[in-house]
């Protein structure tokens, strides 16, 4: 293995960990990506690896779904100039540029099959720990340090993310609420949502079966609305895209169990954590309410006319751009000028963010770009003979099914790191078939 292969499993491990490992806005990650770039420049200064300068813009300018990201960034990049915060612009070209990293530490930490084989396990051993750290702070209110809920998030250069001015009620279910290493409960929740299908089919069924209740706990653990309707569209899909007629009727049968034994339960769940159960217990309705109610018939400091006033405010002002956009990152200018959402000013939905930011042309771009990747893994996962790289291509396709809805549950994705290491594992799953398509072919062509 090369040195530069070493520095790109690193970085993407350290992308897995996220602001888990972090002093103010600075991660492990951020050290790490450093290291790799640098390799990177070694090896094309010595042409190692086969790296050269020549071959590094010819791949990443070949027309292929993989390179889309650095569409994306140059869009952006040309959306600054009719922008009205510059800063803001070179915050979200700095976002991207992460994103675009983690795709190419990927794309040079697989090589073969049995790389990102060692990548999954140990990346199931980081995930098993962030388990760990939930249940310790859902269980017993005992905080990972880098946490805005740890009383010693202050001896890593951030603020507490809660006023000691609440309730007690409210400051003790705080408490409880598990954020990982993902800082949010919304982005741990969508984490959960993307790592679910890994567990889900995985092989073995003591992980398969331990994993995915773990996942499906945290879920629960954080109240997130929004994932937990992403967890019903998800888990539609699992039994009626990925299962035969007996796996669907035994996976219904043991649904229908869990859900009574969760209604069963209720009562006890109800007392232990009344605000969780409550916020749960009214997803259905928040749905309702921000789909379908005018945001002057519902309580105005409430999360759903906060959300709905962050749209409808990007929507206006991409109409005065005639569709061409406000400009990366300056969806934030708006809901500050706007001054209607109670201090809350990223857009809390990540398709409607790139819609007003990068405009309607971008917008459908990327929306055919995500069905199109989405839709290639998901038919790899159903064809590819390799039971690897089908579990694999199965998994990341349900994943990114979990990813569009999780998508409208976070305040943006721009800068969420699992979502990356999402379209890594997919480029891989891709660039493998590919490569295991061609040697058959050679096999059978000799």
């Amino acid at each position: 293995m090369s040195v530069l292969q070493k520095c790109a499993i690193g970085t993407v491990f350290a992308a897995l960990i996220g602001l888990g490992i972090s002093y103010g806005p600075v991660y492990l990650f951020h050290f790490s990506g450093l290291v790799f770039l640098i390799a990177v420049l070694r090896a094309m200064l010595v042409k190692s690896d086969g790296w050269s300068m020549r071959n590094f813009v010819a791949d990443q300018t070949r027309f292929r779904l993989q390179n889309f990201l650095w569409l994306m960034i140059a869009w952006y990049a040309v959306t600054i100039i009719w922008s009205r915060n510059m800063q803001l612009g070179l915050f979200h070209l700095f976002y991207i540029s992460n994103g675009i990293l983690i795709v190419l530490a990927f794309q040079q930490a697989v090589k073969t099959a049995t790389d990102l084989r060692k990548i999954i396990s140990v990346s199931g051993i980081i995930v098993f720990i962030e388990f760990a750290i939930c249940f310790m702070a859902g269980l017993f209110g005992i905080q990972w340090p880098i946490s805005p809920y740890s009383d010693y998030i202050f001896l890593f250069g951030r603020e507490p993310g809660f006023s000691e001015n609440l309730p007690s009620s409210a400051i003790e279910a705080i408490r409880h609420t598990p954020t990982g290493f993902r800082w949010n409960p919304n982005d741990l929740a969508v984490t959960m949502l993307i790592v679910l299908p890994f567990f889900l089919f995985y092989r073995k069924r003591v992980v398969a079966l331990t994993g995915t209740f773990l996942s499906l706990v945290i879920i629960l653990f954080t109240g997130s609305r929004g994932a937990l309707i992403g967890l019903f569209v998800m888990s539609c899909a699992f039994v009626f895209l990925y299962l035969n007629r007996k796996q669907k009727i035994r996976t219904i049968a043991v649904a229908t169990v869990g859900l009574l034994i969760l209604f069963a339960a209720s009562p006890l769940l109800k007392t232990q954590y009344p605000v969780k159960y409550r916020e749960i217990s009214t997803t259905t309705d928040a749905l309702n309410k921000y789909l379908f109610t005018d945001h002057e018939h519902v309580n105005d400091t409430s999360s759903i006319t906060i959300r709905q006033n962050l749209v409808s405010n990007g929507l206006r002002e991409l109409k005065n751009t005639y569709g061409l956009g406000v400009g990366a990152g300056n969806s934030v200018r708006v809901q500050m000028e706007n001054d209607n959402t109670h201090g809350v000013y990223s857009m809390h939905n990540f398709w409607i963010e790139i819609l007003v930011e990068a405009g309607i042309l971008f917008f459908i771009l990327w929306c055919v770009w995500y069905f199109l990747l989405m839709r290639k893994v998901f038919f790899i996962g159903k064809r590819h003979p390799d039971d690897f790289i089908r579990y694999n291509a199965q998994a990341a396709s349900l994943a990114m099914i979990g990813l569009t809805i999780g998508l409208i549950s976070m305040s943006s994705a721009i800068y969420f790191l699992p979502m990356y290491l999402l379209f890594g594992i997919s480029f891989s799953v891709c660039n493998l078939n590919k490569t295991e398509s061609k040697v058959l072919s050679e096999k059978l062509d000799s």
